[in-house]
């Protein structure tokens, strides 16, 4: 009975902290696989551009941060905070 407490609390500490970020990891695992040439992004810098490359292998991106220049960065695959919609920008679909 002494250790009726601990698994309790094992199992709330489960169901709490450790299942949701499974689950948050499994979809951004599953969202940087997805990425591909022509997407509009995100990194985790703020930086918004398109997806002009993608080497898998190496784990980077190319992204074009400015049409009139044509300026690219490479950045690292894990560094993509978030896919966009294909949307032009300022427009919504509420």
């Amino acid at each position: 009975m002494s250790f009726l407490p601990i698994i309790i609390i094992f199992v709330l500490f489960w169901l709490l902290l450790i299942r949701p970020q499974r689950r948050e990891q499994r979809q951004r695992e599953e969202m940087l696989k997805q990425v591909k040439p022509t997407d509009r992004v995100i990194t985790g810098g703020g930086i918004y551009g398109v997806v002009t490359s993608v080497d898998r292998d190496e784990g980077s991106v190319v992204v074009r941060i400015d049409d009139a220049n044509n300026t690219k960065i490479k950045v690292a695959l894990w560094a993509i905070a978030r896919i966009l919609t294909n949307e032009p920008p300022g427009t919504s679909s509420r």
